[in-house]
């Protein structure tokens, strides 16, 4: 059934009307029509089934037939991210939200190379809201605002605090994480260039570990990716 994401809260409404994107896609993309059946998720995570009304060039309406009953998402895993240069970024949100990221936290750090205003953690966060039609989560992956690098790890939630740092690190991603790691698990991912000593510090002051990914360099969105797959894995997200 076709799934599409609705921002405002659906309960106790009868009828919505969509617009934009989401029209776009019921109407370009799917091609439906006056009487099909498509899936709501609004912005509280919950699901309902809504029938179309009437569609035009400009929006759509649907009539809200019932309230579906959803798997709550159990994601609890964290990732603190310095925001690459280009649009890299964009695939990063793509990916983590179909691994099954809880949060996402954009970062800038000592060697950051680039200041993301306010459209682009916009685009982000639409991103993160069209990956709830393909990968069926109940609510989008969120992105938060982006900070400065130590203000992330200082507001970093209690739980398992992972930063990787290949050149100074004796325990592997993998092995920090085990089967007794504490949730939820947040891991820093550094820029180009990787961390500062100095930032390294302070990550280890406020309780994180240094940890490795492997015996290769990655890039920024590789070590990303690498860092969700095998924490979400660790807390036995792929069963």
């Amino acid at each position: 059934m076709t799934r599409i994401f609705i921002e405002q809260a659906l309960s106790g409404r009868v009828e919505v009307s969509i617009s934009g994107q989401e029209l776009h896609y019921i109407s370009r993309v799917r091609r439906l029509s006056p009487g099909d059946e498509v899936e709501l998720r609004d912005g509280e995570g919950r699901g309902f089934l809504a029938r179309i009304r009437e569609i035009s060039k400009d929006s759509a309406i649907l009539d809200i037939t019932d309230e579906t009953e959803l798997e709550p998402d159990e994601f609890t895993v964290r990732l603190i991210v310095a925001v690459p240069k280009r649009n890299i970024f964009d695939d990063v949100v793509r990916k983590l939200s179909e691994i099954g990221v809880a949060r996402i936290q954009p970062v800038t750090t000592e060697r950051s190379v680039v200041e993301p205003g306010v459209g682009r953690l916009d685009r982000w966060r639409r991103i993160a809201a069209e990956s709830v039609r393909q990968c069926g989560r109940g609510k989008p992956v969120s992105v938060e605002d982006v900070v400065s690098i130590e203000r992330a790890l200082r507001d970093a939630p209690q739980g398992t605090r992972l930063i990787l740092h290949p050149e100074g690190s004796k325990v592997s991603l993998a092995g920090a994480l085990g089967d007794n790691a504490a949730v939820p698990i947040t891991v820093a991912v550094g820029p180009e260039g990787g961390f500062t000593e100095e930032e390294i510090a302070l990550a280890v002051e406020l309780g994180f570990t240094p940890v490795g990914a492997g015996k290769l360099i990655l890039r920024t969105e590789t070590a990303a990716i690498v860092a969700a797959v095998v924490s979400v894995a660790s807390t036995g997200g792929f069963e």
